[in-house]
């Protein structure tokens, strides 16, 4: 059987791909190392992408599958895979590879990272675990954390606390509002306004609006916008 390498997008590849990889090619996926140019299986790879360091950390093959160091050989690699399923621990990894019948336990050892770069090995050949945003890297992955000053917090919780005092005066308003005109409206003649004869939920509804619009002033909104134009200035000014 003649083995035929074809070179691959990182988006193209899948699990249980077989792949080759050369020396100072980066991982495109979680692998484990089945073979490689080195005597036992070793492999040296650089996790500077991952963890920050720079040294080179050895991997190393499994005994029952290192002698698997040519393509025709790889090729005909046929078996199960039994994975622990996807997190983000950088340093662990259980499962258990069977191949002929035989039982071959995996470790971290034998676990290739995603983001690592290949170092000092001519070449290895590895078998596609983990793909996507399945990978221990993407598992890692966070969102930038917003960043805001102890002003900027203490003006927003302020923000929150006069919108609620506005629903609250709201509220009352309109309720005393409702009582006058459903009640006492025939009484106060010289205001002109007459008993409600219409959908009193929706007259609730509008006035609570009207009340909202009457004391928005409660909310500085002018101040913020303010702050941000002073802090926008004064940015290059600063050491």
């Amino acid at each position: 059987m003649k083995a035929h390498l074809a070179s691959r997008a990182w988006k193209d590849i899948r699990v249980g791909d077989l792949i080759r990889l050369e020396s100072d090619d980066f991982i495109p996926a979680d692998m484990i190392l089945i073979s490689s140019s080195e005597p036992e299986g070793l492999s040296y790879i650089e996790t500077s992408n991952l963890d920050g360091e720079t040294n080179l950390k050895i991997k190393q093959a499994s005994h029952q599958t290192a002698h698997l160091t040519s393509a025709a050989a790889f090729a005909r690699l046929a078996g199960h895979l039994r994975s622990e399923q996807p997190n983000n621990s950088l340093y662990t990894y259980e499962g258990t590879l069977e191949l002929s019948g035989q039982k071959i336990p995996m470790s971290p050892d034998q676990m290739l990272l995603r983001g690592a770069q290949m170092r000092n090995t001519p070449w290895c050949y590895g078998l596609v675990v983990f793909t996507g945003h399945e990978t221990k890297l993407m598992r890692n992955a966070t969102a930038a954390p917003i960043k805001r000053t102890a002003v900027e917090r203490q003006v927003n919780i302020q923000i929150v606390f006069l919108f609620i005092v506005l629903l609250a005066l709201s509220l009352s308003s309109t309720i005393g509002s409702s009582i006058r005109q459903w009640f006492f409206a025939k009484n106060q003649w010289y205001l002109l306004s007459a008993e409600l004869t219409g959908n009193r939920v929706k007259g609730f509804v509008e006035d609570i609006l009207t009340f909202v619009i009457l004391y928005n002033n409660l909310i500085p909104i002018s101040y913020v916008c303010s702050h941000e134009l002073v802090a926008t200035a004064l940015t290059p000014h600063l050491a």
